[in-house]
């Protein structure tokens, strides 16, 4: 198992997609945030408890494990309950939104992802502050570098 000593926020993006990963990675790693990045459900199992997230993103549907039977599982593994999800999908219809959110997402979005839409969704899941101290962070560590 790994261990961080750094305080980089970390976010894991679990997406059969490519183009979806690389997306969400493109756009957070502008907030310097390190985006950890699987394809299927159970290697995202591993990757959450190995990389502790500070939030998961998921799409549903996925080969091998399932997001919604991902989210079940992630639910009632102590270290990784408390993390929140934000459930990503082309398929956000009422039935999969409810699944979901029984299943303990925090939010659900749909594809196409904007920029906007996942700053809101990471502001609602994460605090309105989130991307203020993150840049907070940044600006206090580049200051002890100079020193």
């Amino acid at each position: 198992m790994t261990t961080f000593f750094d305080n980089k926020v970390r976010i894991l993006v679990i997406d059969d997609s490519d183009i979806i990963r690389n997306v969400i990675k493109n756009f957070l790693s502008e907030y310097n945030i390190e985006v950890v990045m699987s394809s299927d459900g159970l290697e995202g199992i591993q990757k959450a408890i190995e990389y502790k997230p500070k939030l998961i993103f998921l799409d549903i549907m996925m080969p091998n494990l399932d997001g919604l039977r991902m989210l079940k599982v992630i639910k009632v593994l102590d270290d990784l309950k408390d993390i929140p999800v934000i459930v990503i999908s082309g398929h956000t219809d009422k039935k999969n939104v409810l699944e979901a959110v029984k299943s303990g997402a925090i939010n659900v979005i749909s594809k196409p992802l904007s920029k906007s839409i996942l700053i809101k969704s990471i502001k609602e899941a994460l605090g309105n502050d989130f991307f203020a101290n993150l840049r907070n962070q940044k600006l206090l560590s580049n200051e002890e570098k100079k020193k």
